[in-house]
């Protein structure tokens, strides 16, 4: 299957300048309709084989491809194809096709420009013109040139990591946007391209979220008309056959991210019903072989839809993409809108007034103070500074989900050995303790800590989760839980009483055991150098950050504002001791050893050691409870009189994996505990 490449929203892809262009491209133009001199000489015909020809080299010389997260086919990142060949297709139709009719010096359509031209979508009286017009080799030529400008831009992203990582990405003269704005100039109608043009501006944050969100819905109504106009031409007897390879490689597979199912998919069992007689007749495996997997582009840019409309409140715009899902619960319209309040809607509490236990909020009463002093605070920020060697150290953007183990001990408290010890032993736990008794206090023996970054505007949130025994729960299936969960907000988060840019943690009155989902949910805003505790046995995650204009970087060599958390969890035994398989970079692990290869366990001992001591005894009275907002219902129900919410066409796509962060779901809250189970899982 031909396909686009993945592109994971945790990564931010560098968007490189260019002045010429006077703008962002994020949109397609219509094609202009005059012949072309090479049409007029008859010389269409053998130019085209000869394109496809390169084209096809150009599919064999990618050994292997997998399924990415945009729908359709991504390249493996050892073997990207000669890429070469594609310019071949490239320079060979454009001898042939008129010239796409632009409206600027550079042929591409900018960012402002979508206000006055949206995106094409097609109708039903495209699909009937379109069904005549690409039963022909000469009417699929420009898909051709379309898929083709799509994957040199699916290389020159892989170019910009590589040269944000070091490498060489000069290769291409263009941006990564302006070959996708090309593949859509040649073909509105590739929702491919559409959906990866959205991603890529969406992770470098080129286009302000509506414009996107447009083009991923361009992408999903897009890509389910191209599919069944497809399997129609496919099963078209008129349709000669070699235009029918072309149509199966293009736009079934490469537009729509659609394939024939394998045939061999449950053989077995129809060989044994051969054997006793009940097999099917030759006819009836024919009409099976015949059947064709849901779109993935459509799969991943309805989900994407339906999250940037609900990020913007348009819950009945998201609701139209929701239904293809066939989802039971969605998190209720109310939440979205209440995350945003401002910190002048919460309401102080004295320690001495916090329920027990109840998630709530530490804040200091001086404005311009917070949890930690600025000593701690400003050397914890550093040490998990999003481009501090922290994460290059640790492979974050790779590995799954890791976390370290710290033994409490009363040496700690007036000798710590480094920041991070300092940090929970000496501020954290104190305020940790005030949300519980005093003989649950005491039974805290162990903290497990770990940390997170994302980029504001970037970044789609964190799933809805829990956190748990992640080594237990994968050898004795036993779910446990910290008594108590918590997030220390450093950076990207308000200074003041503003609504914050980045993204709210949302926690719902909600356990593993529960047979019912949530009525209720709280919301904690980020504010810097705040400190948020919760029970740990409820499920929470985050809300996409929106972002502001404050957050936004005003150009492409600035980098974006990062939310960056770091998280406690307390725990009243000691995890290791039931881990079978303790290691570094994995859950509950120890601290890496002082070396060259991990030179942040350097840093955070930095200004540590004999005869240094904390200062946390003093001017720490300030530090005062909040109780966090709460909203309800937390849930809408979409699963009405057991009416299972589900697309007029009758189809369920799935949704994408990676992209998965359960704000919308099937079969809550039952969802929840299962993922728990799921050894693929990571948080």
């Amino acid at each position: 299957m031909l396909n686009q490449r993945g592109t994971d929203g945790s990564k931010r892809k560098v968007a490189t300048g260019n002045a010429s262009t006077g703008g962002r491209v994020v949109g397609n133009l219509p094609v202009a309709t005059k012949k072309s001199k090479a049409d007029e000489q008859g010389e269409v015909p053998l130019r085209s084989l000869e394109a496809w020809g390169h084209y096809r080299d150009y599919l064999d010389s990618c050994a292997c491809t997998s399924s990415g997260e945009d729908g359709g086919a991504v390249l493996q990142e050892d073997d990207d194809g000669d890429f070469d060949e594609l310019f071949e297709v490239i320079g060979i139709l454009k001898g042939i096709l008129p010239e796409p009719d632009t409206n600027t010096g550079e042929g591409l359509l900018r960012v402002d420009d979508l206000e006055k031209e949206r995106p094409s979508i097609m109708s039903a009286q495209d699909v009937s013109a379109e069904f005549r017009t690409m039963s022909t080799i000469k009417g699929l030529l420009p898909v051709l040139i379309s898929m083709s400008y799509l994957h040199v831009g699916s290389h020159a992203i892989s170019l910009v990591l590589e040269e944000e990582q070091g490498g060489d990405g000069s290769i291409f003269s263009r941006r990564p946007e302006e070959y996708l704005a090309l593949s859509l100039q040649y073909f509105p109608y590739n929702a491919a391209a559409a959906s990866m043009l959205a991603n890529y501006l969406r992770m470098n944050m080129l286009a302000p979220v509506d414009h996107i969100c447009n083009l991923y819905m361009l992408a999903a109504n897009n890509a389910s008309k191209m599919r069944s106009l497809a399997i129609s031409l496919l099963d078209n007897e008129t349709v000669d056959e070699e235009v029918k390879e072309w149509i199966e490689l293009l736009l079934l597979n490469g537009i729509a991210g659609s394939e024939f199912a394998d045939p061999e998919d449950g053989q077995e069992e129809e060989d044994s019903g051969d054997k006793e007689g009940n097999g099917k007749d030759q006819e009836e495996e024919e009409e099976e072989e015949e059947e064709v997997t849901d779109s993935e582009v459509e799969a991943t840019a309805s989900f994407m839809a339906s999250l940037l409309n609900s990020i913007q409140g348009k819950h009945e715009e998201a609701l139209k993409y929701q239904k293809k899902f066939g989802i039971t619960h969605r998190i209720h319209p109310n939440v979205w809108s209440g995350a945003k309040l401002s910190a002048n809607d919460v309401v102080a509490k004295t320690a001495g007034d916090l329920p027990v236990p109840v998630p709530a909020s530490f804040r200091s009463t001086i404005d311009g103070n917070g949890v930690l002093p600025e000593k701690q605070y400003k050397g914890l920020c550093d040490v998990f500074s999003p481009t501090s060697p922290y994460w290059r150290e640790s492979d974050y953007d790779n590995r799954g989900y890791y976390s370290y183990f710290l033994d409490l001990t009363d040496d700690m408290r007036n000798s710590p050995k480094n920041i991070i010890e300092d940090v929970i032993v000496n501020y954290l736990l104190p305020l940790a303790k005030r949300g519980l008794s005093a003989e649950e206090g005491e039974k805290i023996c162990g903290a497990e800590w770990w940390t997170h970054h994302r980029p504001i505007e970037a970044n789609l949130g964190h799933q809805l989760h829990f956190d748990t025994d992640e080594a237990l729960l994968a050898q004795e299936q036993a779910v446990t839980h910290p008594i108590l969960s918590s997030v220390l907000y450093l950076r990207g988060g308000s200074t003041g009483h503003a609504v914050s840019p980045a993204g709210s943690t949302i926690v719902f009155d909600q356990t593993p055991d529960s047979e019912q989902v949530a009525s209720k949910v709280w919301t904690s805003q980020p504010r810097n150098n705040t400190f948020m505790i919760f029970p740990g046995d409820l499920l929470h995650g985050v809300l996409p950050c929106p972002g502001d204009e404050a957050s936004a970087p005003q150009s492409s060599l600035e980098q974006p504002e990062h939310r960056l958390t770091f998280m406690v969890g307390f725990w009243t035994r000691r995890v290791p001791d039931k881990m079978t398989d303790r290691r570094l970079y994995g859950p509950c692990g120890p601290l890496p050893p002082s070396t060259g290869d991990h030179t942040w366990v350097q840093n955070i001992a930095t200004g540590y050691g004999s005869g240094c001591n904390s200062a946390a005894s003093s001017g720490r009275a300030e530090i005062v409870s909040f109780a966090l907002p709460e909203i309800s219902p937390a849930w809408e129900c979409l699963d009405k009189d057991g009416n299972r919410n589900i697309d007029s066409d009758g189809r369920c796509l799935e949704i994408p994996r990676g992209l998965d962060h359960r704000f919308f779901v099937q079969n809550a809250p039952y969802c929840f505990r299962d993922s728990l189970m799921n050894k693929d899982e990571s948080f």
